[in-house]
């Protein structure tokens, strides 16, 4: 573009437009250039890790050991060392503990405890696997950080403080904080004053199928004429049994208001329903709300224990 103006006869110049391609090509180039160098930053995200042994090698050079326990179906718990042998940070699995989907299912990862600043933190994973090879490991807890965790045989500070900010920790909290809140809750209700010694039965059950064959079922919990609540019960691979009953007044937490919050959450995970040629009982893990504890019984029938769950809460007082 040229720009006009007016002339010493009193006339205006007539505004002039360019086109330079070159120049347009030039500026695509730059912006190329620019996000190329910003990926490349992601160091550790984008390097190739591997193992021989107990050496944890980064593009195939050696870079830092690890050694310790990573087996399939166990908890992980490995030590990360420098190529000389000092200790730099442990890795531990972590997760959740509780059963109730709402915060195991999304809170789980690592805890990394880095040895010489002494700081620990909680990891998220982005899936929950289980990872046996360490170099998926530990690729896993340096993800997204924009800059090499061990340099020179050693921590690098800044790469320490950029993944402590990836620390879930205060999301925990948050979750500890709700579990306590609601356990408070729950106790103006419970256990519902009544006699005990008669059995728990089920009523008006309602079974609704869909077309990935999960299924719904709902059922009222009643014992000697007193409603105790109703059980839901998931089918999707796993089962999810669910106990809520409407209160006098609703449970707030935040932003969060539930008219009729659980009294107790039951898991069966996904694995037992594989083995139930082999066993006549099988786990399954209560976890009650109003004591904030999780607690492990045997039921017959993985996929209609709802009668069971029920006796167990009014038997330990927890319904």
């Amino acid at each position: 573009m040229v720009p006009t103006g007016n002339t010493f006869d009193g006339t205006v110049n007539r505004m002039r437009i360019t086109f330079d391609p070159w120049n347009n090509v030039n500026i695509i180039m730059r912006k190329i250039l620019i996000l190329f160098f910003a990926l490349a930053a992601t160091i550790d995200s984008f390097s190739q890790f591997d193992m021989k042994k107990d050496v944890l090698l980064k593009d195939k050079q050696p870079y830092a050991q690890i050694t310790g326990s990573s087996k399939f179906a166990e908890p992980v718990n490995v030590t990360v060392s420098s190529l000389s042998g000092d200790s730099l940070l442990t890795i531990k699995t972590w997760r959740y503990p509780s059963v109730d989907p709402k915060f195991n299912k999304t809170l789980f990862g690592y805890r990394v405890r880095f040895i010489a600043s002494g700081k620990t933190m909680v990891r998220s994973r982005e899936l929950d696997v289980s990872y046996t090879r360490k170099d998926k490991i530990y690729k896993e807890v340096v993800r997204d950080i924009t800059q090499d965790l061990i340099v020179n045989n050693a921590i690098n500070p800044a790469a320490e403080a950029e993944l402590l900010k990836l620390d879930i920790t205060p999301a925990i909290d948050k979750a500890a904080g709700y579990e306590k809140s609601l356990a408070e809750y729950l106790k103006e209700y419970y256990p519902i004053p009544r006699t005990t010694e008669a059995k728990v039965t089920l009523k008006n059950a309602v079974e609704t199928k869909y077309k990935d064959n999960s299924l719904t079922r709902t059922q009222e919990v009643w014992q000697n004429q007193v409603y105790l609540g109703k059980m839901t019960t998931r089918l999707t691979g796993e089962a999810v049994y669910t106990l809520e009953l409407k209160n006098e007044k609703p449970f707030v937490y935040g932003d969060e208001k539930l008219e009729a919050p659980a009294v107790a959450i039951a898991i069966v995970e996904a694995w037992v329903f594989h083995t139930t040629q082999y066993h006549t009982t099988f786990p399954l893990t209560i976890h009650s709300n109003l004591s904030g504890k999780d607690y492990e019984i045997k039921v017959a029938v993985p996929n209609k224990a709802e009668l069971e769950i029920a006796q167990y809460l009014v038997d330990n007082k927890l319904l």
